[in-house]
């Protein structure tokens, strides 16, 4: 059953199966009459990767900062306020009862009121204190928490840095190897198989590696090194890896002396004479 794409999806397809330009020329054309934010992301993602992952690891840090309280939700509830205290006992005096008897038994009987009283005042001071301690201590593990996330940002922004270049970057391979053999140096392009990066870079390798270096340009595995803040994301080294053996490598602000040893042949009349 043939299969539509149509409008970002479209352009997905083109990214995932690796035609960058198409789906870049695609992106801008579809940008031009739409408001597409998962769009914009892809386009950016191809055309500026190193933007895109500092963007993107910015949002997934908020994100993460933002998160709600591994402690859960502060469930205890206050306790509830006492009631108007009362202490009027009213008593009706007796037929066969003393005046001193029952004015004895007001006096119990106001004083059981006023302990009474007292036993729940104290009861609801004891639950109030308990609630207030619980809330204290509720609030420093949550200030705790929040301090520990602030500190532990920046590993986990780098965390996501990290994440972010495998996946935008993919895999980076070398192109368009040329040799000087004076120099001892193979020139090259560094290139990403997910976006449009794309670095020359000069390799330092001995005249008797050169040619298997060359041969097996595509099994070269190159290694980044980068340097971050919130704000950017730039590479700042190079190394290249080939059978086990580390090649020193840097970038190049531009490859016009490999162009010229494409486009130049050292060509030598020899003249025989017979």
């Amino acid at each position: 059953m043939q299969e539509y794409y149509v409008d970002y999806e479209y352009a997905l397809c083109l990214y995932n199966y690796g035609d960058m330009s198409s789906a870049v020329d695609y992106l801008k054309s579809y940008n031009a009459n739409n408001q597409s934010i998962e769009a914009n992301d892809l386009l950016q993602k191809i055309d500026q990767p190193l933007v895109y992952i500092v963007d993107n690891a910015n949002q997934k840090l908020d994100k993460w900062l933002n998160r709600g309280t591994e402690l859960g939700a502060f469930i205890l509830t206050p306790p509830a306020l006492l009631k108007n205290k009362s202490t009027i006992v009213s008593l009706v005096k007796a037929e066969f009862e003393t005046k001193k008897s029952f004015n004895q038994r007001v006096a119990l009987a106001q004083q059981e009121a006023v302990d009474k009283d007292d036993m729940a005042e104290k009861k609801y001071q004891r639950q109030l204190a308990t609630y207030n301690q619980a809330l204290n201590d509720y609030s420093v593990k949550i200030k705790q928490e929040v301090q520990k996330k602030e500190q532990d940002s920046l590993d986990t922004y780098l965390d996501f840095v990290i994440q972010n270049i495998a996946n935008v970057l993919g895999t980076p391979y070398l192109v368009n190897a040329i040799y000087d053999a004076d120099k001892q140096q193979m020139f090259a392009e560094l290139l990403s198989n997910k976006s449009n990066f794309h670095r020359s870079v000069v390799v330092d390798v001995p005249l008797e590696d050169a040619k298997d270096f060359k041969i097996n340009t595509a099994k070269v595995l190159p290694t980044l090194e980068f340097d971050t803040t919130r704000k950017s994301l730039s590479v700042v080294g190079v190394s290249m890896e080939l059978g086990g053996k580390l090649y020193q490598a840097k970038f190049l602000n531009n490859n016009n002396y490999a162009t010229s040893l494409r486009n130049s042949v050292d060509a030598v009349d020899i003249i025989s004479k017979y």
